[in-house]
This record gives structure tokens, sequence and C-alpha cells, in this order.
């Protein structure tokens, strides 16, 4: 089997960006060599059919942010689906109470 060869570079970077970096590499649980290894490749290769790195941050950060509105306007709906039952049970029992 065929071994890899690797190359070293030194890049100069602003610390803004190896901070973004460092964080990208830890939401992907990867180290930042292989993230730069991987965007590196992902750039290099034009066909690539996967999406490139911002969409995905971006469909991640959307998603992260609806998930609490969702949680949260499913507990409203519980919430008035309990009050609309309780207030037909009442009125229903106060018309069944005058009757009789």
């Amino acid at each position: 089997m065929k071994q890899s060869k690797y190359v070293q570079l030194k890049i100069p970077l602003k610390d803004e960006t190896y901070l973004a970096l460092e964080y990208f590499a830890a939401l992907n649980k990867e180290s930042v060599s292989a993230l730069i290894r991987r965007l590196l490749a992902q750039e290099m290769d034009t066909s690539a059919p996967e999406p490139d790195v911002l969409t995905l941050k971006m469909r991640r950060a959307i998603r992260d942010t609806l998930g609490p509105v969702e949680e949260a306007l499913a507990k409203h709906a519980a919430d008035a689906t309990i009050a609309a039952a309780t207030g037909m049970f009442l009125g229903l029992w106060y018309i069944l109470v005058e009757i009789d």
C-alpha cells in the first residue's frame, strides 16, 4: 500500500482567522490541520457535489436557532389545546348543571 506524503506549510494568519479555524475544527471534532486539508481539497475539487463549508455552517446555525423556537411553539400549542378543552368541558358542564 502506498503511503501519502505530506508537505509542511507555514502560513501567517491573523489571530481571528486561527481562532475561527480552531472553532470550526472543534465543531467538526477534527484537528485544525485536518480541517485545513479538507477545506483545501474541497476548494480545489471544483466538481465536489457536497455543499461548501459556509452553507453547512449556515444550515447548522439556522437549525440551532430554530430548534428552541419550535419547542416553544409546540409548548404554547399544547397549552392552548389544554385551555380550549378545559373551556369546552366547563361550558358543557355548566349547561348540563343549569338544565337539571
